[in-house]
């Protein structure tokens, strides 16, 4: 099992980061030298990062997860800058059953070979429909299909870590000074799933890192007053799927575990290839 590989060798780098780089065997095998620098080590000639990254990621050396991770730091991505923040794949499209999405089983997955605005075939043929109009008129600015982008700063970045210091502050300074009108805020995953993936119009967005790293920009800890919907209803923390139990933990847990799966592993390419070229 390609998950259980991950796991086992993200235990095995950090017993030799904690050693100083020492490995051993639990036999009386040969204690051999090893560091995570080596894994970007010149051989044969090949000294390229990316080349050697890749290496590593299909021996299943580095989880899924960290692969993403260092393929965001080559492109010039980084948590130090909002407006090229790291990008990570919507990977489940499961987030209304009642118990946790079965994730042998492939229809709980999105369909990584496509950008989140080609899911749903009637909303593509929308976006195409509104290009081919764009193309046939005099336009100022070039035919565009979205209208919006997978990763941008207040968008998504600042739209979905809101409730995380210091993007509130940033959110706010984006909004005049204030938090955006409460139904326009990240309230619900499965009601954003819904909007990115066929319901809007426009958004086509792509998750963070955190969606499968730290529960925290989901819980509303700092007590923000993020206004009232207009059901009625306060905003506060996410509304999260009824798998999860209303335990944020619980939820990057199946999150990550869903990245991190034999299926994930197999299709991930696809969604790098459509993100990263």
């Amino acid at each position: 099992n390609l998950c259980d590989v991950h796991w086992q060798n993200a235990k095995t780098l950090n017993r030799l980061w904690v050693n100083g780089g020492v490995a051993s065997s639990s036999n009386d095998e040969k204690t051999r030298s090893w560091t995570p620098a080596s894994l970007f080590r010149r051989r044969n000639g090949k000294s390229d990062a990316l080349y050697l990254l890749t290496r590593a990621w299909r021996k299943g050396l580095i989880s899924n997860y960290d692969y993403l991770l260092r393929l965001n730091a080559i492109s010039g991505r980084s948590f130090h800058d909002p407006g090229n923040y790291p990008v990570m794949p919507w990977v489940l499209s499961n987030f209304v059953s009642s118990s946790v999405p079965d994730l042998s089983d492939e229809r709980n997955y999105r369909d990584l070979t496509k950008p989140m605005g080609a899911l749903n075939p009637e909303r593509l043929n929308k976006f195409l429909d509104k290009y081919a109009t764009l193309c046939s008129v005099d336009y100022a600015i070039p035919p565009f299909m979205y209208g919006s982008h997978y990763s941008n700063t207040g968008g998504v970045v600042l739209h979905y870590l809101v409730r995380k210091r210091p993007f509130a502050g940033l959110h706010r300074q984006l909004q005049g000074g204030q938090f955006d009108i409460p139904d326009r805020l990240f309230r619900s995953v499965n009601q954003t799933w819904e909007i990115c993936s066929r319901k809007s119009a426009t958004e086509v967005k792509e998750l963070t890192p955190e969606w499968y790293s730290d529960s925290s920009f989901l819980k509303n800890d700092h007590d923000f007053n993020l206004g009232t919907s207009v059901d009625g209803s306060t905003i506060s923390d996410v509304v999260l799927p009824p798998w999860a139990n209303n335990d944020a933990s619980k939820f990057i847990e199946v999150m990550r575990n869903a990245l991190e799966s034999d299926h994930c592993s197999a299709k991930l390419p696809a969604w790098i290839d459509l993100i990263f070229g």
